[in-house]
């Protein structure tokens, strides 16, 4: 079943949205449908002033289902756009996890030195000085085919020949890595709140179906009574 929405009927909610009244169209088609069912089908609700502007011979489950199938779409948008942020973290956190684990290896490998002697051996970690001082951190970014960007970064302003400096470093990376995770955490929220949308968009976009096929299995049988 396809419906297209008038004009006028479009831009009354989009209205409500722009005005505040509403956060979104499927708020305005659920408060109408409420309405409706309330007045038992009549009266001046949202849906009833939404009906009067459609075409002869529309009606108002034709209006519902045309804006519920437009939020439902928008649903599925911000899903795929929350989806794609929440696997671009992941993958940063991986490859954030691939540098703090080289650079433990070189603070395993160092965990003897005193007084800054003997020199940093970081043959089976980053492989040199100059690797620390140019290190691709990444960062999340779900427009990148791999979602993750590259920043080359200096992970120590200074000359690095101390195992408690490799220590500093390791601490500074790990609480990127919390930061990267707290974010991870808002982002799975937001994925969750749009699933439980979509849901109730779904569930409501299934009732009216069935309504319609209740009433069309009723008047059939009618007829033929």
């Amino acid at each position: 079943m396809k419906v297209t929405l008038p004009a006028d009927p479009a831009e009354f909610v989009d209205k409500q949205v722009r005005d505040g009244r509403y956060q979104q169209a499927s708020d305005v088609v659920s408060a109408a449908l409420r309405q409706f069912q309330l007045r038992g089908g009549t009266g001046s609700s949202p849906t009833a002033t939404l009906a009067r502007d459609l075409p002869e011979g529309a009606d108002i489950e034709a209006l519902a289902f045309t804006v519920l199938m437009e939020a439902t779409e928008s649903a599925n948008q911000d899903l795929a756009t929350i989806m794609s942020e929440v696997k671009a973290i992941t993958a940063a956190k991986q490859k954030l996890r691939e540098i703090i684990y080289k650079v433990n290896q070189d603070i395993a490998s160092n965990a003897c030195q005193t007084n800054k002697q003997p020199p940093l051996d970081l043959l089976n970690g980053m492989g040199s000085v100059a690797a620390y001082q140019e290190v691709p951190l990444p960062f999340p970014d779900p427009n990148s085919p791999t979602g993750v960007r590259f920043c080359p970064t200096n992970l120590y302003n200074g000359l690095l020949d101390d195992v408690a400096q490799l220590r500093a470093v390791s601490d500074g990376l790990r609480g990127r890595l919390d930061s990267m995770s707290d974010l991870s955490t808002m982002t799975s929220l937001k994925l969750q709140m749009a699933m439980d949308r979509r849901s109730k968009l779904m569930e409501t976009l299934s009732n009216i179906m069935k309504a319609n096929s209740d009433t069309q299995g009723t008047i059939v049988g009618n007829l033929k009574g």
